[in-house]
């Protein structure tokens, strides 16, 4: 992880309100729109970056400050970084892979990488030992290991209750059940965080 902008992210996110918000059809059964723009900061995933979202504003909300990028495909990254897609966020995290030899310097300096080796040595050795995390997992274990927050507050995580088994079944954020991930320990590790903040007010989780 690139320490000098490690640091500004940290600064950014100090005594901030952020909102994480998944890519679930749950969403689009709830009007969390206004809700989700009243956080300090918005961190959106994967595919939310070429949808357009401001199509739903009551149910998912327009504001988005931080880009998280997942997918296995690092030309797909490259991509997006030529398309100048991601010049007006904040900050861009790539979770999971490692391609910054794919990238040159200047897009090399302007992400935060953070790896599966990260996430499982800040994590108990119950979770996640067959599957891997989702991007949700992940991203949330790294605001809490890294950043002195005011709040963090879940939208669009039902743990892939309602997702769609098949990748031609998936919802506007091209969301679906992909069975890399383990759906009752997506379940397990996120109870287990929102159990540990009960009461504090900095963790919460809109179903």
């Amino acid at each position: 992880m690139t320490t000098k902008l490690l640091l500004k992210f940290q600064e950014y996110c100090k005594d901030k309100t952020i909102a994480v918000v998944g890519n679930s059809s749950c969403l689009f059964d709830k009007s969390y729109g206004e809700l989700i723009d009243s956080h300090d900061i918005v961190i959106r995933f994967n595919w939310a970056l070429e949808s357009n979202i401001k199509r739903w504003p009551a149910n998912v909300g327009t504001k988005f400050d931080v880009y998280v990028f997942a997918i296995r495909s690092a030309s797909k990254l490259r991509s997006i970084l030529n398309r100048g897609i991601l010049r007006d966020k904040d900050f861009v995290i790539r979770t999971r892979h490692d391609d910054s030899y794919y990238l040159d310097e200047k897009d090399r300096k302007r992400i935060l990488y953070y790896s599966a080796e990260e996430f499982k040595e800040s994590i108990s050795n119950e979770y996640f030992v067959t599957k891997e995390p989702s991007s949700g997992a992940m991203i949330t274990q790294f605001l809490i290991d890294c950043v002195d927050f005011k709040s963090i507050s879940l939208f669009g995580f039902d743990f892939f209750e309602s997702s769609n088994n098949r990748p031609q079944e998936s919802n506007e954020f091209k969301s679906f059940f992909f069975n890399a991930h383990h759906k009752g320990m997506e379940s397990h590790f996120f109870k287990s965080l929102i159990s540990e903040y009960k009461g504090t007010g900095k963790f919460k989780h809109y179903k």
